[in-house]
């Protein structure tokens, strides 16, 4: 899918140096001389009203998800349907990591979903868009076709 994300990255007029990929970001986006870090996340096959955040990425290892070793500048989250771009909001990653550190302490006892999809089983806190504060995120793309 990163070669999705370079296209549309590539469209607008951004270079994208993914040799700089580690835990701490994904690409390094530059726009008119202007760089930024950015995390990628997608979800596919169906249109989601909420962001998944992984708190823990393996339960058995105790090894912490990416929402705490990202470093990025930005959080590009994606949605994918038939391998096309259908949504993605651009998240201003600071802003939404004290955002939501408070969040987490006034959400009424929410859900958590566990996976066994991806390495180990992951623990993610479901966000619902209509949460977060228009200030810290905006939508890029909506492609309801």
């Amino acid at each position: 899918m990163n070669k999705l994300m370079e296209k549309f990255y590539e469209s607008k007029g951004c270079f994208c140096d993914w040799k700089v990929s580690d835990k701490q970001k994904d690409v390094l986006l530059t726009y008119q001389g202007k760089e930024t870090t950015v995390e990628l996340k997608y979800r596919f096959d169906k249109i989601f009203p909420d962001i998944l955040i992984e708190l823990i990425q393996d339960i058995t290892t105790n090894n912490s998800g990416w929402f705490f070793e990202c470093r990025a500048d930005r959080l590009h989250y994606v949605i994918c349907v038939d391998e096309k771009l259908k949504y993605f909001y651009d998240i201003k990653f600071n802003k939404f990591k004290a955002w939501f550190s408070e969040y987490l302490t006034k959400r009424p006892s929410g859900k958590y979903i566990i996976s066994t999809k991806g390495y180990g089983i992951t623990l993610n806190v479901p966000v619902p868009l209509s949460d977060i504060p228009t200030n810290i995120y905006k939508q890029v793309l909506h492609d309801p076709s």
